[in-house]
């Protein structure tokens, strides 16, 4: 199967100057790149220019996004300030599904083919990216690793307020891909995609992610709460009790942390996805957790 890709950064072409298209692989249509040119990060979008951002929404055309922006070079402008660069591959939902649903697990059979990259001037046109393999539904490995820090009830909190919350911004120890490469373990596999993501842009109403992250400063904080309407988690200070949630999916994922025996996840993830007229998680958790019950 074959990614299509995009590159949006800097430059002066015959065309314009400035943020834009700068090269497209020959399956991109003219309306999935003005989507594109929509979502892509101009001059000081990275909270962190040191380091780069893993970002993934969906496109009206049905297929997906996931993008890696970075801080490369200097703008041609010579105004000041590093060159905001991002590669964007577009996965149909046919590719998502082989890798059971993870945008990070696609970008990183990618770059593990050294399909990332970064131009000093992007060429005229790009190829299109073979990926072969498939993913796991769920990295035992890496919640292993989340389970020491942030914790279960910090990982529980997340699906939580993943599920629940209209937009929701997190701060944490761990790095914010690392993180969300846990959640996505955690959730339902047909719900993944609904959950758009950014590890490190600015947030902006013209890409409005789901999951963002969350600035360190107290005052920016404030702001992205009351301008994203997003629900602040941060999981580098007191992490908020899961003694009183209400039943549901995070509900399900506490008690399977507090069994001891994350090796059922998989089934339950299983039985989750057999449940297809279910419009929400909670929904889905409440049939999944009958039938364990009657089983019981």
């Amino acid at each position: 199967m074959f990614l299509e890709q995009a590159i949006f950064t800097s430059l002066k072409t015959n065309r314009q100057e400035g943020y834009q298209l700068a090269a497209v692989s020959p399956g991109v249509t003219a309306d999935v790149a003005r989507e594109l040119e929509q979502w892509g990060p101009a001059h000081d979008s990275l909270y962190d220019a040191r380091v780069s951002s893993v970002n993934f929404h969906p496109l009206e055309s049905g297929e997906f996004c996931i993008s890696r922006t970075t801080a490369e070079g200097a703008e041609y402008s010579g105004r000041g300030g590093e060159r905001i660069y991002t590669q964007m591959l577009i996965a149909s939902r046919e590719l998502l599904a082989k890798f059971a649903n993870n945008p990070l697990a696609v970008l990183e059979a990618v770059t593990a083919g050294g399909g990332i990259c970064v131009h000093a001037r992007p060429p005229a046109t790009l190829e299109r990216i073979r990926l072969v393999g498939r993913a796991s539904v769920v990295n035992h490995l890496r919640l292993a690793e989340l389970a020491g820090d942030p914790g279960p009830d910090g990982l529980v909190n997340l699906v939580h307020l993943t599920i629940n919350a209209p937009r929701v911004g997190v701060r944490s120890h761990v790095p914010l891909a690392r993180l969300l490469s846990g959640l996505i373990s955690l959730l339902p596999v047909r719900f993944r995609t609904r959950y758009s993501f950014s590890t490190g842009l600015r947030f902006s109403p013209r890409r409005p992610f789901h999951i963002i992250a969350l600035p360190e400063d107290p005052a920016e904080q404030r702001t992205l709460q009351k301008t994203a309407s997003a629900k602040a988690l941060d999981l580098t200070r007191n992490i908020p009790a899961t003694d009183k949630l209400s039943r549901g999916w995070a509900y399900l994922i506490r008690d399977v942390f507090r069994s001891g025996h994350l090796n059922i996840l998989p089934e339950l993830l299983r039985r989750a996805d057999l449940h297809t007229t279910e419009s929400t998680p909670d929904e889905v958790a409440a049939l999944v957790e009958a039938e364990v019950q009657a089983e019981a």
